[in-house]
C-alpha cells in the first residue's frame, strides 16, 4: 500500500494531486505545509480526498511538550503523527497519550546509512543496526502502531521477526526504478519493499 508524501509542493498543487489520487492512495504525509497552513492543510486535503493525513513532525522534545505537541496535533485532525525513537520511553508514552483513541502514532528510527556518514561519523553499520533494532523493541513495547525506517535498516531489522510482530512497517526511501535519485542518499533495495506494510513515494506521482 501506498503513502504518497508531499515534500516541497504548494498548498495548492498538493490539493490538486490528492483530490486526483486521494482515494486510490492509503495516506498523504505533510510536513512543511503543516509548518506553513496548520491544521487549515489538514482539513483542505481531507476535503479534496485524503482518507487518511499524517503530520510527520517526528516530534523529538521532553514529555510534557511531547504531550502538548501530540495533542495539538490531535485536534487538527491529523490521523497519523510522528515520533522520533531517540526521543526515549517517557517521551514516546507522552506523545502517544496526547491522541486520541483512533489516531495513530508511528516512531521513526530513519538512522544515517550512506556509508560515507558512516565514515565521516566513523559510526559502525552493526552499531546503526543495533540501534535501530533497540528503537523498535521499544516502540513496539509501549504499544505504537508503527515504526518508519529505511529499507537498509528494516531489511536488518528482519532478521529477526519477532521484534516487529503487531507493527506496522514503513519504509520511507523506495524509489520508482529508472528515475534519477541521486538526492536521495538511503538505497531502495526492493527486496524491503516486499516486506513493508506501507512504501512512502514522493516525485512519482508529484
Amino acid at each position: 500500500r501506498i503513502i504518497w508524501t508531499a515534500d516541497g509542493l504548494s498548498m495548492d498543487q498538493t490539493a490538486d494531486i490528492v483530490n486526483e489520487i486521494g482515494s486510490k492512495i492509503y495516506a498523504v504525509r505533510i510536513n512543511q505545509l503543516y509548518d506553513l497552513w496548520g491544521p487549515a492543510s489538514v482539513r483542505r486535503l481531507k476535503e479534496k480526498g485524503a482518507q487518511i493525513v499524517w503530520v510527520d513532525l517526528k516530534i523529538h522534545d521532553i514529555p510534557k511538550v511531547a504531550y502538548l505537541r501530540a495533542k495539538a496535533l490531535s485536534e487538527s485532525g491529523a490521523d497519523i503523527i510522528s515520533a522520533h525513537g531517540a526521543g526515549g520511553r517517557e517521551m514516546i508514552i507522552a506523545a502517544k497519550a496526547g491522541l486520541k483513541k483512533h489516531q495513530q502514532l508511528y516512531v521513526t528510527i530513519l538512522l544515517p546509512c550512506h556509508e560515507e556518514t558512516l565514515q565521516m561519523t566513523r559510526v559502525q553499520r552493526d552499531e546503526i543496526d543495533a540501534k535501530a533494532l533497540n528503537y523498535t523493541i521499544l516502540a513496539r513495547n509501549i504499544g505504537v502502531d508503527g515504526i518508519v525506517s529505511s529499507s537498509k535498516n528494516l531489511i536488518a531489522l528482519c532478521d529477526d521477526v519477532m521484534n516487529l510482530r503487531g507493527l506496522d512497517l514503513i519504509v520511507d526511501d523506495i524509489f520508482t526504478m529508472g528515475k534519477d535519485f541521486s538526492h536521495h542518499k538511503r538505497v531502495n533495495p526492493i527486496s524491503a519493499a516486499k516486506k513493508a506494510t506501507f512504501v512512502v513515494v514522493g516525485d512519482e506521482i508529484s
